[in-house]
């Protein structure tokens, strides 16, 4: 056998043996039954068609292995960006009450029943004065910022990133429907969140309760 015919010979197992990866328990089975008419095809044929036929079989494999990497590689980015999929994770983490008064009005009574008891607003951020101020315009929206140094200190004692989370904020906007509409996270999406202390979160609970009946709305078994 020449030297010619056994680098044939090797590049066809070679081919064959990265083939059997790629296909499967059947595929190999394939390749085992048809390996001796491979070996002789190897021997008997010219060169030039073998390196065709092991270019082909090449390029059908590296082919099929970078689009499966491709593939996963996608769905990877994916789930990076946009997260796994948390069945009602969006219904929970937040609370959107419909008040029975008006915008203002609205505004006006959460910040009277914060303040009445001992919360401090913080900031109001008028979105609507923001997009007039650069020819735009948008329906009244506004986020009070507020919270109570007594109560919040504790938790960021107790887990200091927890700070990223305070002050508390809720919105205020008007709808397309002309309601009013108050919107905020309740304290079950903080429980555990930056290594807080389980049960921790509940302390910041009586705030909603206090919003909710300031605009109509009360929350669960008021």
């Amino acid at each position: 056998m020449t030297k010619r015919t056994l680098g044939q010979l090797r590049t066809q197992i070679h081919t064959g043996l990265l083939m059997s990866n790629d296909l499967g328990l059947g595929g190999r089975r394939a390749l085992v039954t048809g390996g001796t008419k491979g070996i002789g095809a190897a021997v008997a044929a010219p060169e030039e068609p073998v390196k065709q036929g092991s270019s082909a079989i090449k390029r059908r494999f590296f082919t099929s292995t970078w689009s499966g990497h491709l593939r996963v590689g996608l769905l990877t980015i994916s789930l990076l960006m946009y997260g796994f999929p948390m069945s009602g994770a969006s219904a929970e983490d937040t609370v959107r009450l419909e008040s029975a008064y008006s915008f203002l009005d609205t505004l006006a009574r959460l910040r009277f029943a914060l303040q009445g008891k001992g919360f401090t607003i913080f900031a109001t951020i008028d979105h609507r004065a923001g997009a007039l101020s650069v020819g735009l315009d948008m329906p009244p929206t506004t986020v009070l910022i507020y919270g109570n140094p007594k109560g919040g200190t504790p938790l960021m004692l107790a887990a200091p990133d927890f700070a990223l989370e305070l002050p508390l904020r809720v919105l205020v906007r008007e709808g397309g429907d002309g309601k009013t509409y108050v919107t905020f996270n309740p304290s079950t999406t903080l429980e555990g969140k930056h290594g807080l202390p389980a049960g921790m979160a509940e302390k910041l609970a009586p705030a909603e309760k206090l919003m909710a009946r300031a605009v109509g709305a009360p929350m669960g078994d008021e």
